[in-house]
C-alpha cells in the first residue's frame, strides 16, 4: 500500500527527529510504499536540485523514502497571500502517486483544499491529519489571532474533519485546541503522542553510552548525571537549571546539548566542570545521551525531546504546562509549576533533584514506571501503527 505524508503547513527538515521524519521511516519499515511531499518554502534539507529551482525536485532520502519538493506559489499581494496555496501542483502530484493513505501534517494552509479535492474524487483513499499547534505556538490571545485561527484556518480544519478518519492532536493541549478553537467534532479527534524512534534506541548499549559520556566529559560513572537539551533560549530555563545544579554536591553533573541563542551564549560560555554544554548534536545522538543519564530535566517550554526522553525509559522532571500531563505515565515524571520569581524556581529545582539524588524509593519507582510504561507508550512502532488505524 502507498502512503503519502504531506508537510506543507510547517517545515520539513531532513535528518531531524520530528514526527514528519519518523512516521514515514517507521511506515517504510512496516512494509508500506512511502512518499513525502513538501514545498520549497518549508523544505530545509538537502535535495538534488538547488532550493530555488522552480520545477519539482524529487530524491530518495536515507530511509529510502521518496521526497518531492514542490515549487512555491508566490503571491505578492499580502491579503491574497492569506488565501493562497503555498505550493504548485499538489493535486497533480497526488494523482500521479495515487496513494491508498494520505497523512497531512498540519492543515494550516489552503493547500489542504487540494488534498480534500483528491479525497472527494477518490473516496476509497484513507485520510488522516495531525495538529502541532497549541495556545503557546499558535496563540489566540488577540482578536486578530483568534479570528484568523477560528475562522480562516478553522474553516479549513472543519472541512478536513468531514473527510478524515481521525484528526490527531500530538499532545493533549493540541487536542484541546482542535476541539475548542477549530471546533472539530469530538468523535473525529484523538491523541497521537510523539515519541522515540525505536530503530535509533539501542537499550543494550546503555552501559557503553554512559562510559563513553563519562570519558568524554571527565565524569565518574558513579556520578548522578542529568541530561537536557534543545534550543538553548531563555524560555527553556536551562540557565536556571544550571544554577540549581551548581548548588548540589559535586557528584551531580549536568549535560546540556543544543545551540545557545545570542542572548544566552555569554552565560553558557562560562560554565563550571559540573555543568557541561556540549553544543549541537545530531538528533539521533540524543538517544545515547538519554540512555547514559540518571535523570532528564526539562524546566521550560516543550520540545519533542520530552517524549524522546520518556521513550528511552528515563525518569524526568518537566515544567508543568496545561494539557501536557501525558509525559507522566503513572509516576515516571515530576511536573513542576514554575513560580514567578526565578530564585524560587531555582530553589524548587535544587530541592527536587536533591531528593532524587539519593536514589531512594521515590527515584526507584520513577525508574520502574519509566522502563515498564514509558518505553512502550512512547514507542514510534506503536505510534506509527495507531496513526493509520483509527
Amino acid at each position: 500500500m502507498q502512503i503519502v505524508h504531506i508537510s506543507i503547513a510547517c517545515f520539513y527538515i531532513e535528518g531531524m527527529g520530528y514526527q514528519e521524519n519518523i512516521l514515514p521511516r517507521i511506515h517504510k519499515q512496516m512494509g508500506y510504499d512511502v512518499s513525502i511531499i513538501t514545498v520549497q518554502s518549508c523544505y530545509n534539507g538537502i535535495s538534488k536540485n538547488p532550493i530555488g529551482h522552480r520545477s519539482v525536485s524529487t530524491y530518495y532520502n536515507e530511509d529510502g523514502v521518496e521526497v518531492t519538493i514542490l515549487p512555491g506559489n508566490p503571491v505578492k499581494n499580502k491579503y491574497r497571500k492569506i488565501f493562497s496555496p503555498r505550493s504548485k501542483g499538489l493535486y497533480e502530484k497526488l494523482k500521479e502517486i495515487a496513494p491508498d493513505i494520505i497523512f497531512v501534517h498540519g492543515v494550516q494552509t489552503f493547500d489542504t483544499l487540494a488534498v480534500l479535492r483528491y479525497k472527494k474524487e477518490n473516496p476509497e483513499v484513507r485520510l488522516f491529519a495531525d495538529q502541532h499547534g497549541d495556545y503557546y505556538n499558535m496563540p489566540v490571545n488577540t482578536w486578530k489571532r483568534y479570528w484568523y485561527q477560528r475562522f480562516i484556518i478553522g474553516y479549513i480544519a472543519r472541512k478536513t474533519a468531514r473527510l478524515v478518519e481521525r484528526f490527531w492532536g500530538v499532545t493533549p493541549w493540541r487536542v484541546d485546541y482542535l476541539l475548542n478553537v477549530y471546533k472539530i467534532p469530538r468523535d473525529k479527534v484523538g491523541l497521537l503522542v510523539m515519541g522515540g524512534d525505536d530503530s535509533k534506541i539501542d537499550f543494550s548499549r546503555k552501559e557503553e553510552y554512559r562510559k563513553q559520556l563519562c570519558e568524554k566529559l571527565n565524569f565518574s560513572t558513579n556520578d548522578f548525571i542529568i541530561v537536557t537539551g534543545g534550543k538553548i533560549d531563555r524560555a527553556k530555563n536551562f540557565h536556571l537549571l544550571a544554577e540549581a545544579v551548581k548548588r548540589l554536591p559535586r557528584f551531580c553533573k549536568l549535560v546540556i546539548f543544543g545551540r545557545p541563542t545570542a542572548e544566552m551564549a555569554p552565560y553558557f560560555a562560562q560554565l563550571s566542570d559540573k555543568v557541561q554544554c556540549v553544543g549541537w548534536i545530531p538528533s539521533d545522538e540524543a538517544y545515547s545521551y538519554f540512555l547514559a543519564a540518571d535523570l532528564g530535566v526539562f524546566p521550560g517550554t516543550h520540545s519533542v525531546l520530552w517524549e524522546q526522553a520518556v521513550a528511552c525509559g528515563l525518569p524526568c522532571i518537566f515544567k508543568h504546562w496545561p494539557g501536557m500531563d501525558h509525559v507522566d505515565v503513572g509516576g515516571n515524571a515530576i511536573l513542576l509549576d514554575q513560580p514567578t520569581a526565578d530564585a524560587e524556581y531555582i530553589d524548587m529545582l535544587e530541592q527536587t533533584i536533591s531528593r532524587l539524588m539519593g536514589r531512594d524509593s521515590e527515584y526507584e519507582k520513577m525508574c520502574q514506571v519509566a522502563e515498564q510504561k514509558g518505553i512502550k507508550e512512547f514507542s514510534y512502532k506503536e505510534i506509527a501503527r495507531r496513526a493509520i488505524e483509527a
